[in-house]
């Protein structure tokens, strides 16, 4: 991607899988991403949200802005518990990125973001 792009739609890229005995909703955590000698990309450049069906356009999509300098952001996934081992429960989060401009232009840009499931409050869907 160059500077002042962004992947629209939004892409899928990880599906949650309700294994246990309950429902579940996710923490979100992320980093800014950074390359030795460019300017950061930050991390409120990006976007998360949940879905069922499919990824949405970046105007409609991302009810979750990946801005992470205070606290982790939680999002209301509501991954129903698994009934049927054959048959796990699961949804997917979409992700992007939008590239500021001017920035640098180039590979090997690096963050982290960090998906982590908590069990959803009742009552479950």
């Amino acid at each position: 991607m160059s500077p002042a792009e962004k992947n629209d739609p939004l892409l899928e890229s990880t599906k949650i899988r309700a294994t246990g005995n309950c429902a579940l909703d996710v923490y979100i955590y992320g980093t800014d991403m950074t390359k030795a000698g460019c300017s950061d990309i930050l991390v409120n450049k990006q976007k998360a949200g949940v879905y069922t069906t499919s990824c949405p356009a970046w105007s409609d999509g991302g009810n979750i802005n990946l801005d992470y300098s205070a606290n982790s952001q939680e999002a209301e996934l509501n991954c129903p518990k698994t009934y049927i081992t054959a048959t796990l429960a699961s949804k997917f989060l979409c992700w992007g990125i939008e590239i500021p401009s001017p920035q640098e232009s180039g590979e090997n840009y690096s963050g982290t973001n960090t998906v982590e499931a908590v069990k959803d409050d009742l009552p479950w869907p």
